[in-house]
């Protein structure tokens, strides 16, 4: 029995919590488009790739908490918080994307979450600790 495409999302972002950006990739169909949506979007699998490998360089560890799934046809919606570790700070970001699968295969992600918001965790990590290794 072939999978639900809610299933094929879902394992698709558990490769992110094996840092398996090849393994995630693979999940994209040759010609999909990757779109964080405060950014300009990314075509094509190995573009995808070469994003995730470039992006993710700092994150030490994962861990995506679902929310919620739905799944209307060829539609995959899904609620999370990424849970990770950028450059040793811990970050969590609440982060909503909309996934369509043909064939087994995404087509389009579309992400969206405050970019802004995870930026200021680290932020204020970063400065905290600064503060700390002054005082000490």
């Amino acid at each position: 029995m072939s999978k639900s495409n809610t299933e094929l999302v879902l394992e698709n972002l558990a490769g992110f919590d094996r840092l398996d950006y090849e393994f995630v990739a693979n999940g994209y169909a040759q010609d999909a488009t990757l779109h964080f949506m405060q950014d300009e979007p990314i075509h094509g699998r190995a573009n995808i790739l070469a994003f995730f490998q470039r992006q993710f360089a700092p994150i030490n560890s994962t861990r995506i908490e679902i929310v919620n799934a739905i799944e209307s046809g060829d539609l995959v919606m899904v609620e999370r918080i990424d849970h990770y570790e950028w450059k040793g700070i811990p970050v969590s970001c609440p982060v909503a994307n909309a996934t369509e699968v043909k064939d087994g295969k995404i087509t389009v992600w579309r992400e969206y979450y405050d970019k802004q918001f995870a930026a200021d965790q680290v932020m204020a990590q970063s400065k905290a600790r600064a503060a700390a290794e002054g005082s000490a």
